[in-house]
């Protein structure tokens, strides 16, 4: 049995700049204050003036290799172009698209076009995982919660990380 790990990825995150780009009457949902993106895909088809209307903070994370959701074209763009006043991108040096996702399903493993998919060659899922949890919990905390001590793990002197374990890890703040 295949497995589908595209669906939201490829669609949900650009459809409402895509219609307001296009004339739509369509304005940002109040409900949202904040927003955290891993391998954003779909930068061209946003337009200056959609990314420019973004205020709510923004977080991009990244892989610098990623071949899918490619980061200068990708990530990179929509953390530029993004008029958000509090603005994070996270760059995994070396990481394909996959570093976000968890472990590969049990299905795939008796197909390795399937679980190549899900795969990350370079970095390890378990750290992955804890880098996203860590900017997550401060990201969020800072910003849904005004927890100051949260905000302080938004730096890139990357606090809060043991020594030698921030190899590879890049946080830049926004202008």
């Amino acid at each position: 049995k295949a497995t589908n790990n595209e669906g939201p990825c490829f669609t949900l995150p650009f459809f409402d700049p895509l219609e307001a780009a296009r004339g739509a009457k369509i304005k940002p949902d109040p409900r949202i204050k904040a927003v955290m993106v891993m391998a954003p895909y779909g930068a061209p088809w946003f337009s200056k003036s959609a990314l420019g209307s973004m205020k709510v903070p923004l977080f991009v994370g990244g892989g610098s290799a990623d071949d899918v959701a490619v980061y200068a074209r990708d990530a990179k763009v929509i953390f530029e172009r993004s008029s958000s006043q509090a603005k994070y991108l996270l760059t995994l040096e070396g990481a394909l698209h996959n570093p976000w996702v968890n472990p590969a399903p049990v299905e795939t493993y008796g197909n390795f076009k399937e679980y190549e998919r899900w795969s990350e060659p370079v970095w390890d899922k378990q750290r992955t995982g804890d880098i996203v949890k860590h900017f997550a919990s401060a990201f969020f905390g800072a910003y849904l919660k005004a927890d100051k001590k949260a905000a302080a793990f938004l730096s890139s002197d990357l606090p809060g990380f043991l020594p030698r374990t921030t190899e590879g890890v890049k946080l830049e703040l926004g202008k």
